[in-house]
């Protein structure tokens, strides 16, 4: 069970890492998951807001900490609103940034004029329509989604957390505190010192002899299991 939660951990703390170099340090990062955090009114595990956040930052969004809050805002808005689960629209709405697709996010109501989130966006960096390059469309377009999104806050108002959301929040606190000790047990110095004594007791027992080490563990249960028949 402790191998398990190591790896799991192992598994976390990679993201953790991922995260923080894409995100171009510690202090940036943790001002991105806390924003992210806000936006979603604490229902959603920060693994999940890590993972989806490294994929923005792959794709080579530049966003703030404040334009991530409004991203998760907005998934937030729009789960309300019918198009599915905080996570499911996060996915949408990231994917639809990542590969330019306005379709993506016309099928959950947010309308982009290309043509014109391209013509801001070359007036705003002085540069002719004509010469902008793919990556500056895609640029042009997360802008406009960025305000799209925002509108959509706005319009909105004061969200009220229902009972399944503050039911959700208590979830996630449990699993993130789950998660602190897998990545704990992951990181701890001890336990890492443990498991490479313990390996090394059983190799200098039994080498490379995996049915000797095998019959002692089935020897040691049988004979636990007798005493306690007895």
């Amino acid at each position: 069970a402790v191998l398990s939660l190591g790896s799991q951990g192992a598994r976390l703390n990679d993201i953790e890492r991922g995260f923080q170099n894409l995100a171009g340090g510690a202090e940036r990062a943790t001002a991105i998951l806390e924003a992210m955090r806000q936006g979603t009114a604490n229902t959603v595990d920060d693994v999940v807001l890590m993972t989806e956040a490294n994929k923005l930052l792959q794709a080579g969004f530049k966003g703030t900490a404040e334009d991530f809050k409004t991203l998760t805002q907005g998934a937030q808005v729009l789960s309300r609103q019918g198009f599915g689960s905080i996570e499911t629209v996060m996915h949408s709405v990231d994917r639809a940034i990542q590969m330019g697709s306005v379709r993506r996010l016309a099928l959950m109501g947010i309308t982009i004029n290309t043509t014109r989130a391209e013509l801001d966006y070359a007036a705003a960096h002085d540069v002719s329509l004509s010469r902008m390059t793919e990556s500056q469309k895609k640029e042009a377009l997360r802008a406009a989604t960025l305000e799209a999104m925002s509108k959509k806050v706005a319009e909105a108002g004061v969200i009220e957390l229902s009972l399944a959301q503050r039911v959700q929040q208590v979830i996630k606190w449990i699993g993130d505190f789950g998660d602190a000790v897998k990545q704990h047990i992951d990181s701890s110095g001890a336990v890492r010192n443990a498991f490479i004594a313990i390996q090394e007791a059983w190799q200098k027992a039994f080498g490379g002899d995996t049915q000797s080490m095998l019959q002692a563990v089935v020897a040691g249960v049988d004979k636990f299991a007798n005493l306690v028949a007895e």
